[in-house]
């Protein structure tokens, strides 16, 4: 069974009866059975709720790709792949009805997913970040600072190997050090999150990071008063806005 997101939703929905059709006439003790039930919940349930949005759907992909997994050989090729969807699942459905069950059981099935593979591995990276955000997210719901440090150093292990990724990687390192900062007032955060991002800009010239380069200079000079940090603040926020990001809202009214 394969959906590539490019069919109508009549033909993903035709897909989804014929999965369940397929499904139901698979005897119970067979082999096949728990790839056919994994198989099931990430095709036909996951990408129909990215499509549609419906809660109905991510708790039908919770529930097939869960009974997959728990008789699913422990060595099979798509045993990590599974379960990075399944802790994106639970993470999707948490913040969907806010239920923090979700989000800890997305936290620790992805860690004990983390803890039994190599670091070579073709999903580390994919489960890595996927921890991360959902550490955040809890972060975020229930501001425990070890949740924003786990975080931090998860996203500090990942080695980029491409100039997108790589990118990818020191923004969201310098949001969390950022965002860290702000809690910890650790000098040393705030400082590397502002060259993490500059390393980025240097990289692509994004509204986005100058908006974030703002912000960080903006905490910087807030907390330790140095006239530069305000400047390169104010000249950060307007790069962004002449690139398209209303930026300087978000600094603040630091131009009147």
């Amino acid at each position: 069974m394969r959906y590539d997101g490019i069919g109508s939703s009549a033909d993903l929905e035709n897909l989804v009866k014929v999965g369940s059709m397929i499904l139901d006439s698979t005897p119970l003790n067979i082999p096949a059975r728990p790839e056919r039930l994994s198989e099931f919940g990430e095709v036909c349930h996951a990408y129909r709720f990215d499509q549609t949005g419906s809660v109905e759907n991510i708790d039908r992909a919770i529930e097939t790709l869960t009974a997959g997994m728990k008789i699913i050989h422990r060595d099979h090729r798509n045993r990590i792949k599974w379960s990075c969807l399944l802790t994106e699942l639970f993470a999707q459905r948490f913040e969907q009805l806010g239920n923090t069950v979700d989000l800890d059981t997305a936290v620790e099935l992805a860690e004990r997913t983390l803890g039994s593979i190599p670091v070579s591995h073709g999903e580390r990276t994919r489960l890595v970040y996927t921890v991360a955000e959902s550490l955040v997210l809890r972060y975020d719901r229930v501001g425990a600072i070890e949740d924003l440090d786990q975080a931090i150093e998860l996203v500090g292990t990942v080695i980029p190997h491409d100039t997108v990724s790589r990118l990818a990687n020191l923004a969201q390192l310098g949001g969390l050090l950022g965002e860290r900062f702000s809690r910890t007032k650790k000098k040393s955060d705030i400082n590397k999150a502002i060259e993490a991002l500059h390393t980025a800009n240097e990289m692509a010239q994004d509204a986005e990071l100058f908006r974030r380069i703002g912000i960080c200079l903006m905490k910087r000079f807030q907390e330790y008063g140095k006239a530069q940090d305000l400047q390169d603040a104010i000249t950060a926020g307007k790069k962004a806005m002449s690139l398209g990001h209303d930026a300087l809202t978000n600094l603040g009214l630091i131009i009147s």
